[in-house]
């Protein structure tokens, strides 16, 4: 025995619009200007961190050293303002296309003393210019490259060691003395930290 169906339940089935039917989950419209947003409060955080960070710092300092305590409120102010100027204001501290940033031992560090008591300065390095793709002779390319990064390290106050070349050009250490001394034979300045101690290990016969 069939029984009449109820008119509001077929009304349902066909429109598929049944009170029990799930809904489908709502779809978040993007903020405009979201990601920007995100990305200012993060720099707002780096800024917040780096400024506690030398406070920590100035607070060292102050215990180490017994500074007067009326360098407390002006230390890290000149610090802050140095660190602006140096990470944001200044493109010239930033690399170039084609440059590295590298750390490598300055010119006043003395010979004969342990690596890490030696002072390390930062430097950009041009690892390529275009004129190094119009080189077709591989040996004139290679001494080009070692005479521009060791000058450009030694007029930023740095001196490169041998193998720090080598690991920067790609080049066997022998490959690179072979090269250096053909350089200075044709007179050529080719200034490297050449410390007895980097010697050892840098310089091959």
């Amino acid at each position: 025995m069939r029984f009449a169906s109820n008119p509001s339940d077929d009304i349902n089935r066909r429109t598929d619009i049944s009170p029990n039917r799930k809904k489908p989950p709502a779809v978040k419209a993007k903020m405009p200007g979201r990601a920007k947003t995100a990305a200012a409060g993060r720099a707002v955080s780096d800024r917040e961190d780096r400024s506690e960070k030398i406070r920590r710092f100035v607070a060292v300092l102050m215990d180490e050293f017994s500074l007067p305590g009326s360098l407390r409120g002006v230390l890290p102010r000149r610090f802050e303002a140095f660190a602006e100027e140096l990470m944001d204001g200044n493109p010239d501290h930033h690399p170039r296309p084609g440059q590295i940033l590298f750390e490598a031992a300055s010119t006043g560090s003395p010979c004969g003393i342990r690596t890490q008591n030696i002072h390390h300065v930062p430097i950009k390095l041009t690892m390529y210019t275009p004129e190094d793709a119009r080189m077709a002779n591989r040996t004139d390319l290679l001494q080009s490259r070692i005479r521009r990064l060791t000058r450009e390290a030694h007029a930023q106050g740095a001196l490169l060691t041998q193998k720090e070349l080598s690991t920067l050009l790609g080049v066997g250490l022998r490959t690179l003395h072979r090269h250096i001394k053909s350089l200075q034979r044709q007179g050529q300045s080719v200034p490297t930290r050449g410390c007895k101690s980097d010697m050892e290990h840098d310089v091959l016969p």
